[in-house]
């Protein structure tokens, strides 16, 4: 009978599309996990890195024998893990799988602390003190540029220093340093040397 026939192919249309809608999702989880598998096979690795810090020949006695480092200012621009990299003058990238193994601020104390302890072999150079210490000049530095451009690296700080007896002095150190080739650890390593020749201007600027 017609309606029989009617209800058979009815019932026939159901089950296809209840096979097809079970395969469907049972076929959905298996994608996601191959989707996910390529995912994860393209993202590159993270790193992390630490500036380099020449060793600088000893420069004679200190000015002053205990000189306090205050903590490092830095524009919001770089006071951030990731490393940013200057593509144009209106341009930057911020790499998220290219980190600073600590805070950059805390980098660039312990390489300035360690740079101008390598110059006055008799300097003690604390970065941990909060306040003012007693009898000890305070270095303020303030940092303007941190960067490369593919070709070399740029260093630029604002100093300051006052107390324990030394005048009240500031000015601006800069350092460049060309890249030796392409990728991070070429240019973390002129961002070192950068900063490392701000630090032998730094150095005559506060004798």
């Amino acid at each position: 009978p017609r309606g029989g026939c009617q209800s058979l192919r009815n019932g026939r249309a159901g089950l296809t599309m209840t096979i097809t809608r079970r395969s469907l999702l049972a076929a959905l989880p298996a994608a996601a996990s191959l989707a996910a598998l390529a995912a994860c096979g393209s993202v590159p690795p993270t790193r992390y890195y630490t500036l380099a810090r020449p060793a600088p020949a000893a420069a004679g006695a200190p000015p002053w024998p205990l000189l306090v480092l205050a903590p490092v200012r830095l524009p919001e621009l770089l006071d951030r893990p990731q490393r940013v990299r200057r593509l144009s003058p209106t341009q930057v990238q911020i790499d998220d799988y290219a980190l600073w193994a600590q805070p950059l601020r805390e980098e660039i104390a312990a390489a300035v602390a360690a740079d101008l302890t390598a110059r006055w072999p008799t300097l003690v150079v604390d970065v941990r003190a909060a306040a003012p210490v007693a009898n000890a000049p305070r270095l303020q530095l303030q940092v303007d540029q941190f960067e490369t451009d593919g070709r070399e690296a740029a260093v630029a700080m604002q100093w300051f220093v006052q107390g324990g007896g030394a005048s009240p002095r500031q000015g601006q150190v800069r350092g460049q340093a060309a890249l030796a080739g392409p990728g991070d650890d070429a240019a973390v390593a002129a961002l070192g040397l950068a900063l490392s020749r701000a630090c032998a201007d730094l150095a005559v600027a506060l004798r």
